[in-house]
């Protein structure tokens, strides 16, 4: 480690590490998310927030948990995706039936 430090700067070794935690705080966040979604519940977006910041993860914003449960659904890891019913987005938190 020491010889490897005299070769990249402190701020290279800051980075590098900021990169591992937010990869590894990004896949706790989609493991939690899969749990959160796969209980065979109906949950809305503040739900799962709520449900994630309790793991004592960062929160998505709204569009940002949209996106990700819409990829999910492209995924075929959901069977469907948030809808905006008077204002209330709902998450159907269903394993894809195969």
């Amino acid at each position: 480690m020491t010889k490897e430090r005299g070769r990249r700067s402190l701020p290279e070794e800051l980075r590098e590490i900021s990169d591992k935690v937010e990869r590894l705080t990004r896949i706790y966040r989609e493991d939690m998310l899969m749990a959160v979604l796969t209980d065979g519940k109906k949950w809305t977006i503040a739900e799962i927030q709520t449900r994630l910041r309790r793991a004592g993860l960062p929160s998505m914003s709204n569009k940002e948990m949209r996106k990700r449960l819409k990829t999910l659904v492209e995924e075929k890891r959901l069977v469907s995706v948030p809808t905006q019913q008077q204002g209330c987005p709902e998450a159907y938190g269903l394993p894809q039936q195969r």
